[in-house]
Parts: structure tokens; C-alpha cells; sequence
């Protein structure tokens, strides 16, 4: 089992001057918009290692890819108000084992690098050269599997970001995969689950045209009828997703940005459920929301779990602020009909 990430702290990193969090089994992120969720998440996916591929390509590139504007690609969104001298992110391991990832920029590029230790010992570092695109400098690539490696026998976690806008990307890495996700029966344990969720007993999923259409991802019922995902709502769509690509890259360390994005409240509560199922056969997960509804099913599904925690994040003048909040005071705030969201004040 990979060691859980206890603690994440952020100096000149995106819109957070300095601060630091701490991070549970199951961490809940709430805040207002722009009180630095994100910026935790998308730090946390750069473990292992910056330069890897994902199911969206290389890894910083997808992180990048959530902050293009129009015609604008740049990396200087990893700067403080894109002009800060540098940036750098400190992360602590339960093993401890320890990671920085730093970023200076020079002459119109940024040169960003990240690094493991073990005690005072460097075990592990990749330097890279952020311009246009992104340039590896070291290792070389055919090193990068040696590294994971590496870093995989010290405890350190793979991880995965869930987000609206990789979404159709994670699609796209199913279905070139889909090979895999057959012979390795992920369809048949996804379609058991999602039984569980949409009624019927469904055994399988197939990834075929249906009615003439373009392919689709239909689940199959035991006499070999078919629905198309789709038409049980973007939500089970969504969810049916998340769940091919958790089961086919197998994370230590589960991200999930806007949780409620396009899941009703049924959806909700499932989700909850089988993120707290993840957490207690040992993988980490740190999933964020804007939504109350989700931090009332959290507190009474998870409240009693002693590895699941809330952190009510606020940003003040770049100054990143968590509050931790228990279950006794989140449900006296949400039955005293405060929103948890800006509620630091009374905090």
C-alpha cells in the first residue's frame, strides 16, 4: 500500500502566496470560488512526477490545458500573478518521505524541477523547461519508467485528477484502451456497479454503434440488450467514466475537482459512497466542491469515519487559510443554516 500525502505547503504557487494543508485518508475541499481549491488539486497531480503520461497526455500539459485562455498557452499560470521570482510546492509523506516541485522563470521561459528526499538523501529528481511547449532536461525519457519505479518502492503515490474539462479526454483514453478494459473484465465490475445505481441487472458494457449512430458506451443486460449512457443522463455518463478510469490506471491518490458537476443528488450519494469504499481499501482521495448539498451527505455518510476530514479553505491577500472542521461543528453550522462556505468569520 502507498503512504498518504499528510500535507501540501504552497509558496508563490498560482494565486496562493504561502500556506499549507493538511490532508486526511479522504479530504473534503469547500470554499468559496477562487479560495484555492484547485490550486491544491492540480499541485497534488504533479506527483510523481510533472513530466508523465496520463489518460490526458502528459501531465503538466493537462494542467496547463485547464488554464488556457482563447489563444493563450502559457505555463506562467504556475507563477504567483505570472510574475512572481518564483514559485515552489512542499509535499509530506506519511513514510517521510518528502517532494518539492520549484519553478523560476529566466529569459522568456520558466525552468521548473521537482525533487524527492529520503531523510537528507535526494532519491529522486526531474528538471524540466517550460517555454512554448515543454522541453524534459532530465532524466531522459527512457529513464522516466526507472524513476516511477523508484519512487513507487519509497511509498510515493500515483495519482489522478478528475475534472469537468478532462473529461471528454478520460473518453477518449477509454476507448483506445478498451482492449484492455475487456480482457481485464472492467466493463462487467463497472456495469455491477452502476446496477446498483440505475436499477437492472446489467453485466457487462459494450463500445459500439447503436441506431446508426456514432459508437457510444451502452451497458449490456444479461439477454444482450443494450442502453446507450447517455440516455441514463450525463451524470451516470460522467460517473461511469471516473469509475473505467480509476479501475484502469489504479491511483494512489484520487483528485477530484467540482464534485458535483452534473450529479444529482441519487448520483451524489452513490459517488460518496464509492469514494468512501476507494478510501477504505487504502486509496487516498481529495475531491473539492462549491455545493452544501455535498458537505450535508458527506457529514452524514462519512462524518463518523475517523480518516475523513473537511477543510474550509479561504484566500486572504494570497495568504491560503484552511480551517478544519468536525463533524460536530459542521452539522451545528449547517442546521444553524450558516453557509459553511463563508463561514470563517464565526470560525
Amino acid at each position: 500500500m502507498m503512504s498518504p500525502v499528510t500535507g501540501i505547503t504552497f509558496t508563490d504557487f498560482k494565486g496562493i502566496r504561502k500556506g499549507r494543508v493538511s490532508l486526511e485518508r479522504f479530504t473534503l475541499l469547500i470554499g468559496r470560488n477562487n479560495s484555492g481549491k484547485s490550486s491544491v488539486l492540480e499541485a497534488l497531480f504533479l506527483l510523481p512526477l510533472p513530466y508523465r503520461e496520463t489518460p490526458y497526455g502528459n501531465a503538466l500539459s493537462a494542467i496547463r490545458s485547464l488554464h488556457d485562455t482563447l489563444g493563450s498557452r502559457s505555463f506562467s499560470f504556475l507563477l504567483r500573478d505570472y510574475i512572481s521570482e518564483g514559485c515552489r510546492v512542499e509535499y509530506d509523506v506519511d513514510n517521510g518521505v518528502r517532494a518539492a516541485f520549484s519553478c523560476v522563470p529566466a529569459d522568456g521561459v520558466i525552468d521548473a524541477e521537482m525533487s524527492w528526499f529520503k531523510g537528507a538523501d535526494r532519491a529522486a529528481s526531474m528538471r524540466l523547461r517550460l517555454g512554448e511547449g515543454l522541453e524534459l532536461l532530465h532524466p531522459k525519457v527512457h529513464e522516466i519508467s526507472e524513476i516511477r519505479k523508484k519512487l513507487k518502492s519509497l511509498g510515493v503515490p500515483e495519482t489522478l485528477l478528475i475534472h469537468p474539462s478532462l473529461i471528454q479526454a478520460g473518453w477518449d483514453y477509454i476507448k483506445a484502451q478498451w482492449g484492455r478494459v475487456t480482457q481485464r473484465g472492467l466493463d462487467r465490475k463497472v456495469a455491477r456497479e452502476l446496477s446498483r445505481l440505475v436499477g437492472g441487472n446489467y453485466v457487462g458494457m459494450t463500445l459500439e454503434p447503436l441506431l446508426r449512430e456514432k459508437i457510444s458506451l451502452n451497458l449490456q443486460d444479461e439477454e444482450g440488450r443494450r442502453i446507450r449512457l447517455g440516455d441514463l443522463g450525463d451524470g451516470v455518463q460522467i460517473l461511469a467514466t471516473v469509475m473505467l478510469l480509476v479501475r484502469l490506471t489504479g491511483p494512489d491518490l484520487l483528485l477530484w475537482d467540482d464534485l458535483e458537476a452534473h450529479l444529482n443528488p441519487q448520483l451524489l450519494s452513490f459517488t460518496l459512497r464509492w469514494l468512501d469504499e476507494l478510501a477504505a481499501g487504502g486509496v487516498q482521495v481529495v475531491t473539492s466542491t462549491h455545493s452544501l448539498e455535498v458537505l450535508r451527505y458527506a457529514s452524514q455518510l462519512l462524518g463518523d469515519r475517523e480518516w475523513f476530514g473537511v477543510r474550509l479553505l479561504t484566500l486572504r491577500d494570497g495568504e491560503l487559510r484552511p480551517i478544519s472542521l468536525t463533524r460536530d461543528k459542521l452539522d451545528e453550522l449547517l442546521e444553524a443554516g450558516v453557509d459553511v462556505r463563508v463561514a470563517e468569520a464565526l470560525l
